[in-house]
């Protein structure tokens, strides 16, 4: 079925994350009765405004908050200019969720790697917040790479993640060269039989693949999320084209796997 039934969603709140970067908590349909957004994580909409074009945005909270769901949105342009103005009660308009999300059903109790550069740590958020993930028995450690603490997202919930069952690790320019998160990985140690969850450019998905294979993870055993420009999210506007690969229904979630079919994915 094409997911071009358009709905609306009133803001509930508007949270400034970084000098660039701003939260949404929205809840579909009026302020009173709002309906539950039934998303699987990883999974993105489409938001719109009226006069606007639409663009997509990863859902980064969690599939069990209800009626309220919430996406990042970074200023860029002028769709985006518009949506991180909103103030409560205001009205944004969604399509969706599209794609394949994380492959929640692998969490057996091993550890579990949650890599994100840039922008790319919105989705990796959403994982952060399901009760799966907050109960699960096996180590989480989470490694994020950025430009500068300044620009360094979700602040307030980091001594959430700095338990004894998970980890959190932040890298910025000013402590290395560019940033970069394999910088982070090369001195963890970590279980050959780990999950790992990568968000970010393909530059630095590609290096982080690389690394891990190097250091005895499987190709099956890793998981990327890719960004893409996305216009129409049904595989018709084909601006995220990749090959014959439509990162809008075939992914945004892939396995290592499937980049070893199609080394062009990163």
């Amino acid at each position: 079925m094409i997911k071009y039934h358009v709905q609306s969603a009133t803001v509930i709140k508007n949270e400034q994350l970084s000098t660039d970067t701003f939260l949404l908590t929205l809840r579909s349909g009026s302020w009173m009765f709002g309906q539950k957004l039934i998303f699987q994580p990883g999974q993105f909409v489409l938001l719109g405004l009226p006069g606007s074009n639409e663009a997509a945005f990863s859902i980064c909270s969690s599939s069990q908050a209800g009626k309220k769901w919430q996406v990042a949105i970074r200023r860029v342009g002028n769709l985006t200019d518009k949506l991180v103005q909103l103030r409560s009660g205001e009205k944004v308009y969604w399509r969706g969720p599209f794609g394949h999300g994380w492959p929640m059903d692998q969490l057996k109790g091993q550890n579990l790697l949650l890599i994100g550069g840039g922008c790319g740590f919105i989705p990796l958020r959403g994982i952060l917040q399901e009760t799966k993930i907050i109960h699960y028995p096996g180590q989480i450690k989470i490694f994020y790479g950025c430009r500068n603490k300044d620009n360094s997202l979700f602040k307030d919930e980091y001594p959430k993640w700095q338990n004894k069952q998970k980890s959190f690790h932040l890298i910025t320019e000013q402590e290395a060269p560019q940033g970069l998160v394999t910088d982070l990985l090369i001195k963890e140690h970590f279980q050959h039989d780990a999950l790992a969850w990568i968000v970010g450019p393909p530059i630095m998905i590609r290096e982080t693949v690389k690394l891990l294979v190097a250091r005895g993870l499987t190709f099956s055993n890793i998981f990327f999320s890719l960004e893409r420009r996305m216009c129409c999210g049904v595989g018709l506007c084909q601006h995220c084209a990749i090959n014959k690969v439509y990162v809008c229904q075939d992914g945004p979630v892939f396995s290592g796997l499937d980049w070893q079919t199609n080394p062009h994915l990163i």
